[in-house]
């Protein structure tokens, strides 16, 4: 176990100095709302948040509720773990601490999800407006299966027996998601975002992105990007690492 002196008042001038903090919010709906708030009130000063929301189940039922309401399709669940976390996120960066969080709650419907966060934040007056959302599309690719008679559709095989959509014998299809990389991710980041909230990436995209930024790593240096897509996976998955800090008097 080691011993550090933890930096209280990290700013973004830090980035690329040290070790980036990732804290891990992943959930589902009915999962803890506090989350976000605990991390941002721990001992230890985050520099990004990411949250992996999305799975088969979910998606299959976010399909339903946009079917019922066309205002839905994303999960419901983070924008109350936001609005519970809020007063402290903004009182950090009104400190100094330009925390990121990138999510993948946005589902069927980020556009949705990042448009009830900026109305929200909006409330807040300046130091809520000043925070900048974006969101990542790409991964919903229904509309271009759902005709039985396109190209797509056709050419859509099962990876271990070869079958074709049709010869599945499911009928209507309720989704279909491209599970995207990190580069969206990382763009927004670049392009100076605050709140990034995607649809259907990968588990890992969201803490390989911020890897990616903080360190300043180019899609070509495979090893480092490979290092953030193993990290990513173990921090998503939240109970498989423990990093033990002990704070020591300054």
């Amino acid at each position: 176990m080691s011993q550090t002196k933890l930096n209280m008042k990290f700013t973004s001038s830090e980035r690329g100095t040290r070790p980036i903090n990732i804290g891990g919010i992943s959930a589902c709906g009915g999962d803890r709302l506090d989350a976000l708030l605990k991390i941002l009130s721990g001992p230890i000063p985050i520099d990004a948040v990411c949250g992996d929301y999305m799975a088969e189940l979910n998606i299959a039922w976010l399909s339903k509720e946009l079917a019922d309401d066309p205002t839905k399709g994303y999960e419901q669940s983070f924008l109350n773990v936001f609005k519970l976390a809020a007063d402290k996120y903004l009182e950090l960066r009104k400190g100094g601490r330009d925390i990121k969080i990138a999510v993948n709650a946005g589902g069927l419907r980020p556009h949705s999800l990042a448009k009830q966060l900026r109305n929200f934040l909006n409330t807040y007056g300046d130091v809520g407006k000043s925070v900048k959302i974006a969101w990542v599309t790409g991964d919903n690719v229904l509309d271009q299966i759902k005709d039985p008679k396109s190209e797509a559709y056709a050419s859509i095989k099962h990876l271990s027996y070869g079958t074709s959509l049709e010869e599945w014998g499911y009928d209507p299809i309720l989704t279909a998601n491209a599970y995207i990389g990190c580069s969206g991710i990382l763009e927004a980041l670049e392009r100076g975002a605050d709140i990034i909230i995607c649809g259907r990436c990968t588990d890992a995209s969201a803490a390989q992105a911020l890897s990616m930024w903080w360190h300043g790593w180019k899609e070509q240096e495979f090893d480092k990007v490979a290092l953030g897509l193993v990290t990513g996976h173990l921090i998503e998955c939240g109970t498989y690492v423990v990093c033990p800090f002990i704070r020591t008097a300054e």
